[in-house]
């Protein structure tokens, strides 16, 4: 686990060095254009998604410790290829290569973690590797500042290069415990907790499995609400929206932001622990309910009439969130890799990791036109309604994967037809 850790926490570091200033990069020292710059963002989008059901399609030949390796030299060639190459169709390539590197990565994480930690600590990990995640691009990204005001375009060009570097780097850490542990590099699944429950029928039938669970469906609805109307918002539209209408300061903005990293590092231990105590299930409840309830200070940020009275909304905006923050992370992959019937491990959390991807690229690009064109307390109240559907899509994931245990009803695609298979009670 330490070791793990360290990794994720040198790729991290690598992601905090280039991520918050990529777009500054591409318009102002490459010449690229805002309509251009956004084109860049698109394909690096589109490429991650149309990879990510390909990678769970693949993997029963290839393995995912290998797809995870290919995944991890993708992104480290498309950081590189932006700088190296000083060609205006260079970043276009760089967002393709990159996209599919991200697309594999992210489709084969939760298989290789499982062949190294095992299902029931799963929890753990993506709670400790969160914390570490925010603590990682915290420091990068003050050490990137500050390269950048010293160095201008030699410190854009560390940055990219320490996060290519960045991901050879976890590759090499992390996949020579994989090959042991996994047994050999083609494993299709490397974890015998996850494929040799009695409970768990053999339904998993390629890769498309996922989308056509009537049982799995209302989960990745909560996964594609959770991004789109809540982590999709906190970094790209809520500091815009903020800024424009609730005329917060600069210095009110970063404040916020750090006060949720300080929350979430503080705070991810207990996340854990309260996971492991009741359920994934729960656990996401509250995380929504907490969600809803953070938007009270952001509505409240609108209405306070001193400026020093709207930063602190937004801190305890940020803080509220951060709270539901720690008990997501530890929450989704684990809840679906647990849900995923026999020999589906890595399409069912791959499927997670294509609503993912879709949300970042939806969430921003909705949310901001319904802020321009509907106004502030519009845009807050859509947001509520967005996490309100997802705590009921979750209710229902609850409802049909307890049915689906007690044989009510069992997903069986090798029957007639796409549709659920109905069996007596």
């Amino acid at each position: 686990m330490r070791l793990y850790l360290l990794a994720y926490a040198v790729t991290s570091f690598g992601s905090g060095m280039i991520y918050p200033l990529n777009a500054i990069y591409l318009s102002e020292h490459r010449g690229m254009g805002n309509g251009v710059v956004a084109a860049y963002f698109v394909v690096l989008s589109v490429s991650s998604m149309v990879i990510t059901p390909l990678a769970a399609l693949f993997v029963p030949k290839v393995g995912p410790a290998r797809l995870f390796g290919l995944g991890l030299a993708g992104q480290a060639a498309g950081m590189l290829m932006i700088v190296l190459i000083p060609a205006l169709w260079a970043p276009y390539l760089a967002a393709l290569v990159g996209g599919a590197g991200a697309g594999a990565y992210y489709a084969m994480l939760t298989p290789v973690l499982v062949s190294v930690f095992g299902l029931n600590n799963l929890s753990e990990v993506f709670g400790q590797q969160y914390r570490v995640a925010n603590l990682s691009m915290a420091a990068s990204g003050l050490l990137a500042g500050a390269l950048v005001t010293g160095l201008d375009s030699a410190g854009f060009a560390i940055g990219y290069v320490c996060n290519g570097l960045s991901f050879v780097a976890f590759g090499f850490i992390v996949l020579g415990p994989v090959r042991r542990r996994a047994g050999r590099v083609g494993d299709p699944a490397g974890a015998t907790e996850a494929l040799e429950r009695p409970d768990r029928p053999r339904t998993w039938r390629g890769a498309w499995a996922p989308y056509r669970d009537p049982s799995f469906l209302p989960l990745l609805g909560v996964q594609a609400g959770i991004v789109i109307f809540g982590v999709a918002q906190l970094d790209t539209v809520v500091p815009l929206v903020l800024h424009t209408s609730a005329h917060l300061p600069v210095w009110g903005i970063t404040t916020a932001l750090v006060v949720n990293c300080v929350t979430v590092m503080l705070l991810q231990g207990w996340g854990v622990r309260w996971v492991s105590a009741h359920s994934t299930v729960a656990a996401l409840r509250l995380a929504l309910v907490l969600w809803l309830g953070s938007l009270v200070f952001g509505v409240a940020a609108n209405a306070v009439p001193w400026t020093q009275g709207r930063v602190l909304a937004v801190m305890l905006y940020a803080a509220v969130f951060g709270c539901g923050e720690v008990l997501v992370s530890p929450s989704l992959q684990p809840l679906a890799a647990r849900t995923a019937p026999e020999g589906g491990l890595a399409p069912y959390t791959a499927s997670l990791s294509l609503a993912y991807s879709l949300g970042l690229v939806v969430g921003p690009a909705v949310m901001l036109q319904v802020f321009y064109r509907l106004g502030y307390g519009t845009y807050w109240t859509i947001l509520g309604c967005g996490l309100g559907a997802a705590l009921v899509l979750l209710a229902v994931f609850s409802r049909r994967s307890a049915a689906a245990r007690c044989g009510l009803t069992v997903y069986a695609p090798e029957a007639d037809g796409p549709g659920p298979a109905r069996a007596a009670s």
